[in-house]
């Protein structure tokens, strides 16, 4: 499971600054590579978190599970099954620039092993689901100002 967490512009200053204070109360076991990680807090401090996002107005909380029954029955073959199927698309594309780019992406895709890329579709999977909560609950009232082009 991955959460993602969107936070509209309104709203970050306050939460980094708590998540600042309560990154700060960690332990040394509970990071990696001196960052926070989930899978190594303490039942204590996730609670912790999870309560210093609920008084937060207009935080979203996505979470994501996968099912990986299609996937599993592919087994260790997945990123060479993922990397031909994208040799075979590339020549359909139109632009000679996107047949290069796919033609990299499987090659770095075969180059992965089947959990490394597991995790970065469940991770793609939660970036697509964060940014379609965020438009449909976030792109009105008090959040419309987030939308705004800034240069």
């Amino acid at each position: 499971m991955v959460v993602g967490i969107v936070v509209p512009e309104v709203c970050g200053d306050s939460l980094f600054a708590a998540y600042r204070e309560f990154a700060a109360t960690l332990g040394e076991s509970e990071r990696r590579k001196n960052e926070p990680k989930d899978s190594r807090l303490t039942r204590a401090h996730r609670r912790q978190f999870t309560e210093m996002l609920a008084p937060i107005d207009g935080c979203l909380v996505i979470p994501i599970s996968a099912d990986l029954s299609e996937i599993a029955s592919i087994g260790q073959n997945f990123p060479v099954e993922l990397s031909r199927s994208l040799v075979e698309f590339a020549p359909r594309c139109v632009h000679q620039s996107m047949r290069d780019d796919v033609t990299l992406l499987s090659r770095q895709a075969g180059n992965l092993s089947s959990t490394e890329l597991l995790k970065l579709l469940l991770y793609t999977t939660c970036i697509q689901e964060c940014i379609h909560h965020a438009v449909l609950l976030r792109s009105h009232s008090q959040y419309q100002n987030c939308w705004s082009c800034r240069v």
